[in-house]
């Protein structure tokens, strides 16, 4: 049987909320440490930074199921990359030019060379450089790129030569990933960084997902149990039971594989099933919120950085943080972010993917509710 790779996965659009939601905790965590001297929430979520792991593979997961079979055919070059880019830069150049005149109207909000010319010209354009982008969470967004333009190669190159050179190249980052080569002097230029980092291991974990996915070797059985074990092994870690001491290479492999399994025992479990899955289906007025968080999670993603340092500086200047407590600042922030988020997801990022997906020359017109999955 083959699978439609237009299929939208929602349990997948759950778990991308949810990995969002945690980047949030984590950050919150840091804001109330550096910010009020007190840990958030018992300092529960300082691990949330596991959801950036969670989407480096996602998103391995996602390029390959939905671009899979464009693999060594060039006509489909052109649309594969007008996908990806449309995908990442409009609504992040849309936040980025939103919080720089901050920048310009009070220097010491940042680093200080943040109306810098070239800072400014390599944030909008997601070039690796020594420090991150105006809006940090673009760093992660320079790893997506250049997953995407490795991808292209696969793509508009027929031939076995360029797969042969790929494998070649996931297995000297393996190697890399655990000589200690980020401490010598090479490893500190921003190119030499981005092109051998180890967070291309994530993403082929993705794709290898997506390769068993298609292969269909999981029953549902099977499917079952590998996500509940990849769910219960991504719960004991985020919770630093130290039952993984190690290098922080080694804690983001066993975040990797533990997303690996979450993510391809959901695709499989769904894939597999006649019915829709009896937990996670859209007419579910129990799960849509949590639906809708993963279709807002790009936006949430890039906005809750600037939206809680603006909070919080907000929530002191006028006093309310020494009568609210630092917590439940915390938890407004929170709760704030997801809000702007969504706002900005449905008013501005959905209608904006929707008409540069479907331009008025265009004669397809598509699901604008699986824009976001994309």
């Amino acid at each position: 049987m083959c699978l439609n790779s237009r299929v939208r996965f929602d349990s997948l659009q759950i778990g991308r909320g949810i990995a969002a939601l945690l980047v949030v905790l984590v950050h919150a965590t840091t804001f109330s440490r550096l910010n009020y001297h007190r840990p958030f929430a018992g300092n529960l979520f300082h691990r949330g930074s596991a959801g950036v792991v969670f989407f480096f593979v996602l998103s391995g997961f996602i390029i390959c199921h939905r671009h899979g079979d464009d693999i060594g055919q060039p006509r489909a070059l052109a649309g594969y990359l007008w996908r990806r880019l449309v995908r990442v830069f409009p609504i992040y150049w849309i936040v980025t030019l939103a919080i720089l005149p901050a920048y310009f109207l009070f220097p010491r909000l940042g680093q200080g060379d943040e109306t810098s010319p070239s800072i400014i010209a390599t944030s909008l354009l997601l070039l690796p450089a020594y420090r991150a982008p105006i809006l940090v969470a673009g760093w992660s967004l320079i790893h997506e790129l250049w997953f995407y333009g490795l991808f292209a190669l696969g793509i508009g190159i027929r031939g076995k030569g360029i797969r042969w050179l790929m494998a070649a190249w996931s297995v000297g980052i393996g190697v890399l990933a655990v000589s200690g080569w980020h401490r010598t002097e090479i490893a500190q230029s921003p190119w030499a960084r981005l092109i051998f980092s180890s967070t291309y291991l994530e993403f082929l974990l993705g794709c290898a997902a997506a390769y068993l996915l298609r292969k269909r070797w999981l029953s549902t059985r099977v499917a079952v149990g590998v996500f509940f074990t990849g769910l219960i092994s991504f719960l004991v870690l985020l919770s630093d039971l130290q039952v993984f001491p190690g290098t922080p290479n080694q804690r983001v492999a066993a975040f990797g594989l533990s997303a690996f399994l979450l993510i391809l025992g959901a695709a499989c479990w769904e894939s597999n099933s006649s019915q829709p899955s009896p937990y996670v289906t859209r007419g579910n007025s129990r799960y849509t919120p949590l639906i809708l968080l993963g279709d807002a999670s790009y936006a949430l993603y890039l906005v809750h950085g600037p939206v809680l340092s603006s909070f919080c500086k907000l929530m002191t200047s006028v006093g309310l943080t020494r009568h609210l407590g630092a917590n439940l600042i915390s938890w407004i922030a929170i709760v704030v972010c997801v809000l702007t988020a969504w706002l900005l997801h449905q008013f501005i990022e959905k209608p904006l993917l929707w008409s540069l997906h479907n331009p008025p020359w265009a004669k397809t017109v598509g699901d604008p509710s699986r824009l976001s999955a994309a």
